[in-house]
């Protein structure tokens, strides 16, 4: 399983090369093995001119980018990405979504959580919509559109949820009652 969590904590004082090496041999992988997933991932992630340079010198989306690279080091067939596009630049966005699009095509299951639903909707095969902690609905985008006979998830997101006062008011509701 890699995951990557919404709020980033990163070994500022190691370069990207150094950090995606460390994560790598964390997961157990040698140190031949890791420095090799390392560049690849340097790659993949746009990020291979700025290898050498400190952490603490990248932007937030190069954060992001190296983030989601050392949740990729050890290979994992299931990746959680919380928030993966939160505050970056539409440089960054581009990458990560031609990154994401390359682990789908490899067989890598992505579990990506995310309130920009365009993207979603782009990215994914199947969603789930939930509120106040519970599935309110999940299927394929398809299957979702379908069903509520829409033609878009932000819409499917909208009819199930309703307006901001109602969607206020049911996890309200929730958060006072409990499921």
């Amino acid at each position: 399983l890699g995951v990557l969590p919404e709020e980033l904590s990163l070994f500022e004082r190691l370069t990207a090369r150094q950090y995606l090496t460390f994560c790598g041999r964390m997961h157990g992988l040698t140190g031949d093995e890791a420095a090799g997933r390392a560049e690849e991932l340097l790659t993949l992630t746009a990020l291979r001119e700025k290898a050498a340079s400190l952490v603490a010198e990248y932007s937030k989306g190069m954060r992001r980018r190296l983030a989601i690279a050392a949740a990729l080091i050890h290979a994992p067939q299931v990746v959680l990405l919380d928030e993966p596009f939160e505050g970056i630049d539409i440089i960054a966005v581009g990458v990560v979504r031609e990154l994401l699009c390359e682990l789908s095509r490899r067989g890598v299951t992505i579990l990506l959580t995310t309130h920009v639903l365009e993207i979603a909707e782009r990215l994914a095969t199947h969603a789930g919509i939930i509120l106040g902690g519970r599935v309110v609905d999940q299927g394929t985008i398809a299957e979702l559109t379908a069903r509520h006979q829409v033609r878009s998830l932000q819409a499917v997101f909208e009819k199930l949820i309703g307006s901001p006062d109602s969607r206020a008011a049911a996890l309200s509701f929730y958060g006072k009652e409990g499921p």
